[in-house]
């Protein structure tokens, strides 16, 4: 039963359509993503590099290894933010658009 909700939602936005209020189909959205813990090698060099050329701003926190130790140093994880002002279509066929 959610799947099938899910479905008839992103059709809507792939298609670029709405029943409800064709006037916001073309509007853009503060749309963000957030990612609790994602492992990431490199530093928030590379995750700008990564998402700032498809237009998007980036927020990145660094966990420490271990906070009751922080002489430990820093881990490999981050909380990452990822955030766009984009049309729904536009967002999940052409991230060109900014």
């Amino acid at each position: 039963m959610g799947s099938v909700a899910i479905a008839r939602v992103f059709n809507s936005a792939l298609a670029g359509t709405s029943k409800g209020r064709p006037e916001l189909v073309n509007t853009p959205l503060p749309l963000s993503a957030r990612v609790a813990v994602l492992p990431c090698r490199g530093c928030q060099a590379f995750l700008r590099r990564l998402f700032e050329p498809l237009g998007y701003q980036v927020k990145a926190e660094h966990h420490p290894l271990d906070e009751k130790f922080p002489e430990w140093g820093e881990s490999s994880y981050y909380t990452v933010e990822i955030a766009k002002q984009v049309s729904l279509q536009d967002l999940l066929i052409n991230d060109e658009a900014t």
